[in-house]
C-alpha cells in the first residue's frame, strides 16, 4: 500500500518522517501556430526552442514514464506546469531521514536537471510554481525544525529559512498568495494545546513572518493542505485526534471564521486535500472518497462519497469542475491511480485507472497524490508505481489527454475507463471547539546541501 505519511511516535520522528539545461542535438520538430516548437521525439530541448510552449501548448504529447534507482524507492508528491510547458516534479527518496528531490521535465517528460536539497520529506501540496519561474517548497529539515527554500528557475537556491520553536516543527503545505506572499501550514508541538496542532503562517515574499496561528485541541491534530480563498481568506485541511476530518476558514488576518469536523470516526479519516472556489469557499477531499463543499462562511453546500479509496489531490479545471486523484483497489494485488473527473456540482463525468499488478506480498501500490490541469486542458498526475518500479516502488508521472487517456500504446491498465458515480452523503458534522493564538517562532536561515541525483527514466508510453 502507499506510504500515506505519518503515524504516531516520537515526535521528532513524526515531524521527521513528514517530513542546465539539457542540450542535446536538436530531434525533428513540428512548428505549431504562434511559432511555438514541438519535439517530436523524447530528446532533451533547450528551453529556448519550446518558446512559448504554455501559450501555445504542443498537442499529442501524451505519457507515462517512471523515475527512481535501485537503491531506495521514490515517490512523485507534487507535479506544476512551469512557463517553458515543462513540468517540475517534487519526489521523496526513502530511507533514513529522507531526501527531497525536484525533478526538472521537459513537455515530453525528459529530464532536464534532478537535484536533492538535503534529508526531510516532502509531502503532497508542499510545492509552488512562481510566475518568475523559479519554485518555492517546505518540508522539515529532517531534524526538527520547519524549512522554506526559494528556488530559481535552474533550481539555484536563492534563499532558505528555517521557522519554529523549542519542540518538533515542519512545514506540509505551500500555496501562493495574491500579494507575492506565501500561505504556509504544517504541524507543530513547540506551542499549541495538544501533542500536535496546526500551525499556519503567513510570509511575505522573502519569507519573513507576518502572522502566524495555531488551531488545536488536547487531542492530536495534522494538517495536510492549505490554499487562499477567492475572498481572501483560507482553507486549511487535515485531521484531529487521528480519526476525524477537520476543515478550518481562517479571514485575511488568521481569525477563524469556521471550523468544522467530520463526524463518523473510522469512515473519514482525514481530509488530504483543499482547492478554493470562485465564490469564496472550498472543496476539500480525503479518506473514503469524500468531497465536501463549503461556502465562504465555512458552511456545508454538499458532502459526497464515489466508492473509490482516497482522494489526495484535487484541482480546479477551467470548465468550473474538478479532477482529483488517488487509489483505489480493483483486486487483491491490483491497487492503481485513479483520476476523477468532475462537474461544478460533484457529479462525476469520467474515471480512469492508471496501474498494473503489483508484486504478490508487496506493500506499495500505484497511486496518485497530485493532479493539475495543464494549458492544453489535459493533466499532469504526481504519483508512484509499484507495477512498473525498478524494485522498491518509483515516482511516476503521467501527462493525459483532456479525456484522461495516455497512448493507445500502453500497457492495458494504464488509462482504463471505470465506472463510477456520486453518492450524496449525509451532512453528519459538527463544530469543534479549539484553542486557537499566535506564536513566537524562531526565523533562522538554512543551508541545505544540494546535490545531482540520479533518477533513471522508464517510459511505460508516450506519444
Amino acid at each position: 500500500m502507499p506510504r500515506e505519511g505519518l503515524r504516531r511516535g516520537s515526535r521528532v520522528a513524526i515531524i521527521a518522517g513528514i517530513l542546465f539545461l539539457g542540450i542535446s542535438v536538436v530531434p525533428d520538430v513540428s512548428i505549431y501556430s504562434e511559432g511555438t516548437i514541438c519535439p517530436t521525439s523524447r530528446s532533451l530541448l533547450p528551453s529556448l526552442l519550446i518558446g512559448r510552449a504554455a501559450a501555445s501548448p504542443c498537442p499529442g504529447q501524451e505519457w507515462a514514464i517512471s523515475y527512481g534507482t535501485s537503491a531506495s524507492g521514490e515517490s512523485a508528491v507534487a507535479a506544476r506546469q512551469t512557463a517553458d510547458g515543462g513540468y517540475i516534479v517534487s519526489l521523496k527518496a526513502f530511507g533514513g531521514t529522507g531526501l527531497t528531490v525536484l525533478l526538472k521535465l521537459n513537455s515530453t517528460g525528459a529530464i532536464q536537471w534532478q537535484k536533492t536539497y538535503g534529508t526531510g520529506y516532502p509531502q503532497p501540496h508542499s510545492l509552488v510554481a512562481l510566475p518568475d519561474g523559479g519554485y518555492a517548497f517546505v518540508n522539515n529539515d529532517g531534524q526538527a525544525d520547519a524549512r522554506l527554500v526559494r528556488l530559481d528557475a535552474m533550481g539555484t537556491v536563492l534563499w532558505e529559512k528555517l521557522y519554529g520553536g523549542p519542540g518538533s516543527d515542519s512545514m506540509v503545505s505551500i500555496a501562493s498568495t495574491t500579494d507575492g506572499g506565501f500561505i504556509v501550514g504544517g504541524v507543530t508541538d513547540s506551542w499549541g494545546a495538544g501533542s500536535l496542532d496546526f500551525w499556519i503562517l503567513k510570509l511575505d515574499a522573502l519569507g519573513a513572518v507576518q502572522w502566524e496561528r495555531i488551531a488545536g485541541t488536547p487531542a492530536y491534530e495534522f494538517l495536510r493542505a492549505i490554499v487562499q480563498t477567492s475572498d481572501g481568506g483560507y482553507a486549511a485541511v487535515g485531521e484531529t485526534d487521528e480519526s476525524y476530518g477537520w476543515a478550518l476558514k481562517l479571514d485575511s488576518q488568521g481569525n477563524v471564521v469556521s471550523s468544522t469536523r467530520m463526524a463518523g470516526k473510522g469512515s473519514i479519516a482525514n481530509l488530504w486535500s483543499v482547492v478554493a472556489t470562485p465564490d469564496g469557499g472550498f472543496i476539500a477531499g480525503g479518506s473514503g472518497s469524500v468531497l465536501v463543499r463549503f461556502t465562504a462562511s465555512g458552511a456545508v453546500a454538499w458532502k459526497k462519497t464515489y466508492g473509490v479509496g482516497s482522494i489526495y489531490g484535487i484541482a480546479r479545471t477551467s470548465d468550473g469542475g474538478f479532477v482529483a486523484t488517488g487509489l483505489v483497489k480493483l483486486s487483491v494485488y491490483n491497487v492503481d491511480a485513479y483520476v476523477l473527473r468532475l462537474d461544478g456540482n460533484g457529479n462525476a463525468i469520467w474515471m480512469k485507472t492508471y496501474g498494473g499488478l503489483e508484486p504478490k506480498f508487496s506493500s506499495l501500490a500505484d497511486s496518485g497524490w497530485d493532479v493539475q490541469q495543464t494549458s492544453d486542458g489535459g493533466f499532469i498526475v504526481a504519483g508512484e508505481t509499484a507495477a512498473f518500479s525498478l524494485g522498491h516502488g518509483d515516482a511516476w508521472v503521467l501527462k493525459l489527454a483532456p479525456d484522461g487517456s495516455v497512448v493507445p500504446s500502453c500497457p492495458s491498465g494504464i488509462g482504463a475507463s471505470r465506472n463510477v458515480s456520486a453518492s450524496n452523503s449525509k451532512n453528519v458534522l459538527n463544530a469543534l471547539t479549539i484553542t486557537t493564538g499566535p506564536t513566537s517562532v524562531a526565523l533562522g536561515t538554512g543551508s541545505s546541501t544540494v546535490a545531482d541525483y540520479t533518477a533513471l527514466e522508464v517510459t511505460q508510453c508516450s506519444s
